[in-house]
């Protein structure tokens, strides 16, 4: 697979499963490409994949629309492991035309949000099952909703929880992703907020 896809790229994928009806309400989009698809500006670099979290009832739709594109990878779906003997849904990775969606279901769990994510050797070296435990968040702190430029309905991931998680992780592209969303404006105390939450959460990895 290539080693970077442009914003371009990426948004026409994203516009694509807003116009999907089956999906298009329970789309939530995260990482490096929320601001711009927010501002509808060009990011100016490459993006490595694109990362979409959903919650967990709606993820037989989301593998019903990878397989009707032919988009699905057999050997990425967390459901397909056969270490995952308890059938416990970690999400999967589509290709779609040669950029990496991945797919991650999550659920509101008393005060908790828990994410389930997944790796897979033909990505990483190593197959894996991660159940991510962020504390006393409920789903409207997880999840923001916008009207792009484009006038499409976007549910995405708080732009302070994107800053917040790209403050920790500080690579060059952080900064670069960073400055755009102090452009379009974020609240510091919002950002900090996120910064606590983060600071507690825990990480369970569980590899095949």
């Amino acid at each position: 697979m290539s080693q970077g896809h442009s914003t371009q790229r990426l948004r026409a994928i994203v516009r694509h499963m807003l116009n999907a009806t089956t999906i298009q309400s329970d789309i939530v989009v995260a990482g490096g490409v929320v601001p711009w698809l927010i501002s509808g500006r060009d990011a100016g670099r490459l993006h490595t994949d694109l990362d979409v979290v959903a919650p967990m009832a709606a993820m037989p739709e989301f593998r019903a629309y990878v397989q009707r594109h032919g988009w699905y990878v057999p050997a990425c779906d967390s459901l397909a492991l056969p270490q995952n003997t308890a059938q416990h849904d970690y999400g999967l990775i589509a290709n779609v035309d040669g950029v990496s969606l991945n797919i991650a279901p999550f659920v509101q769990h008393g005060t908790d949000i828990i994410q389930y994510n997944c790796t897979f050797a033909v990505h990483d070296a190593r197959d894996a099952l991660l159940t991510v435990t962020l504390p006393h968040i409920v789903t409207t702190q997880y999840v923001h909703d916008d009207v792009l430029p484009t006038g499409e309905l976007l549910g995405h991931y708080p732009l302070a929880l994107v800053k917040a998680t790209k403050l920790i992780t500080n690579r060059p592209k952080d900064h670069h992703d960073i400055a755009e969303i102090d452009r379009i404006g974020v609240e510091s105390d919002q950002v900090a907020w996120y910064a606590q939450m983060l600071a507690q959460m825990h990480i369970a990895m569980h590899e095949c």
